[in-house]
């Protein structure tokens, strides 16, 4: 067991706290709002329909509990562990760094001159809360990490891990959105993981891809976080013990959350590149319908506060950490009309992590107008931080416009 220890000075300024309670309710324009208002307002109309749509499915997934004042008061006294847990051990007692495991690889398909090969490592994952581990031990697939590696035949290079969304796992989507195959050729190997619960990590009960990391309520939240993060690091580990000269992230919503984590956790990170990031879940989820409807009433009618609930999954958050990486390796990526994870999230991030480089599109979670400019912004960034400098001579993005 790991001996207790005490949390460091900056964390005595709890978040969870002193965020108002209807921080979601604030100001949320930024300066494209204004430079390009057509693009951003009518994407975020078109955001709140489909927000609507995956708040149906989480709220499905996490109804009984959400839907109840007498569960969600067990779940806030389950909650009780993880209050307790953030508030005495260090984020390295919290996100242990995982044992090297045998990675196995398997050939792929191949795109034109990229080998393409999955990897299969064994997850072996604990959770904090002890009566969840019975439950996790009967996750077979959710117990073998997977990953598809794209790689140079004069290898190993400095790699970009993607980090894909809640639901949306599909590889060829991240391959156009970051227009993967440009990244390849201007000098990077590619590493797309697939998170807990998702994709072949789904159990084959479960109704859709993605059920599992939110149908064992905030308490198996808390843990499909941790382990996220635990297998990115075992993915960290494969990379740099073959010989990977650097190693960044990026990833979206979901993805943008556990890259923005990252660098709290593992200093040997080269950059992290978040896009559209969840900072804090639960002033989030109260904005989705109808996930609001159940919250709301099931919080007043059981005394459960939002300072409590943010606590009690503040583990995970990015704000509850300082980043073990400099500022200046940090790159916040939003859309101005954002409705899953509204702007206000990320300047939140912004602001938490003190750094300057930050980039706002015109458009809402999936359709990223002019995304050309934040793709040749990041290509810029991680060739400063990963040492490939500017000597590789590839074309910039040139004809991206939305996706």
């Amino acid at each position: 067991m790991v001996k207790n220890q005490p949390r460091a000075s900056h964390q005595s300024i709890n978040w969870w706290d002193t965020l108002p309670l209807d921080y979601r309710r604030s100001i949320d324009t930024t300066a494209v709002h204004h430079s390009d208002p057509v693009k951003v307002y009518s994407s975020a109309a078109l955001d709140h329909i489909g927000r609507s749509g995956l708040g149906s499915l989480v709220t499905a997934a996490m109804g009984p509990m959400l839907a109840s004042p007498n569960k969600l008061r067990q779940e806030n006294r389950q909650l009780d562990f993880y209050r307790q847990q953030l508030d005495t051990q260090s984020v390295d007692a919290l996100f242990p760094l995982p044992e090297r495991v045998q990675v196995e690889h398997f050939a792929g398909r191949r795109i034109a001159d990229i080998n393409v090969a999955t990897l299969r490592a064994r997850s072996d994952f604990q959770p904090l809360l002890p009566k969840l581990r019975v439950d996790y031990a009967t996750q077979r697939r959710n117990g073998f990490a997977h990953a598809e590696h794209w790689t140079h035949n004069d290898g190993p290079r400095p790699t970009l891990m993607v980090v894909h969304g809640y639901l949306l796992h599909s590889s060829g989507f991240y391959q156009r959105l970051f227009d993967l195959p440009r990244l390849f050729h201007s000098g990077y190997d590619i590493l797309m993981v697939t998170l807990p619960f998702h994709g072949r990590r789904a159990e084959r009960r479960h109704p859709w891809s993605g059920y599992g990391f939110m149908a064992g309520g905030l308490s198996g939240v808390n843990e499909a976080m941790r382990q996220s993060i635990h297998d990115l690091r075992i993915w960290m580990n494969y990379l740099l013990d073959n010989g990977a000269p650097s190693v960044g992230v990026t990833g979206l919503s979901l993805g943008g959350y556990l890259s923005a984590l990252l660098p709290a956790i593992d200093d040997r990170l080269a950059f992290s590149m978040p896009n559209s990031p969840v900072v804090s879940p639960i002033d989030m989820a109260l904005e989705w319908l109808p996930i609001r409807w159940l919250m709301l009433p099931a919080m007043r009618l059981s005394g459960v506060t939002l300072p409590e609930l943010r606590h009690g999954t503040a583990l995970h958050s990015p704000l509850s950490w300082p980043s073990k990486i400099d500022a200046d390796r940090l790159f916040v990526i939003g859309g101005a009309g954002d409705r899953f994870t509204a702007p206000r999230y990320v300047r939140l991030l912004q602001q938490h992590w003190g750094g300057e480089r930050e980039h706002w599109f015109p458009g809402n979670h999936l359709m990223h107008f002019q995304r050309t400019n934040y793709l040749n912004a990041m290509l810029a960034f991680m060739n400063h931080h990963s040492g490939l400098g500017d000597s590789t001579g590839a074309p910039k993005f040139t004809t991206l416009e939305v996706m």
